[in-house]
């Protein structure tokens, strides 16, 4: 077979799968943890996009760090000034990195906080208003 019918077939098996996971929803007993495993794949996804952010953070922080390094040992043999242009426009681009994390982290935080606030309080509204006097 072709490696290109191979790699047909196995995205068709994936999407096929996907597909079956529809009628699975039916059954009463499996529904429910179809539900469950959706919403968890959804957090992991929330997180697995703020794990890259902190990741490609330090990444770029070592580049810098170990870049320095060696225009500092490259110094002796005239390749100073290229490493140096070069290093300044990786910390320019490190600073923009820095500030977008800095304003993702702040949203993400701030959408998280307003969340579990509204919910304490629609709680606390809901126990209140149930109590009889």
């Amino acid at each position: 077979m072709d490696i290109y019918t191979n790699k047909l077939s196995v995205v068709l098996q994936i999407t096929l799968a996907l597909r079956a996971l529809q009628y699975v929803a039916l059954y009463r007993s499996l529904g429910p943890l179809l539900v469950t495993i959706v919403e968890m794949f959804a957090d992991i996804l929330s997180f697995v996009g703020f794990y890259v952010f902190i990741l490609l953070g330090f990444a770029n922080g070592f580049f810098v760090i170990f870049s320095a390094a060696n225009a500092n040992a490259a110094a002796a043999g005239g390749i100073a000034a290229a490493s140096l242009s070069y290093a300044s426009i990786v910390e320019v681009c490190i600073y923009i990195y820095v500030c977008v994390v800095y304003i993702y982290v702040y949203t993400y935080a701030y959408t998280s906080i307003q969340q579990i606030l509204s919910r304490l309080r629609q709680q606390i509204l809901r126990d209140f208003l149930s109590r009889k006097f």
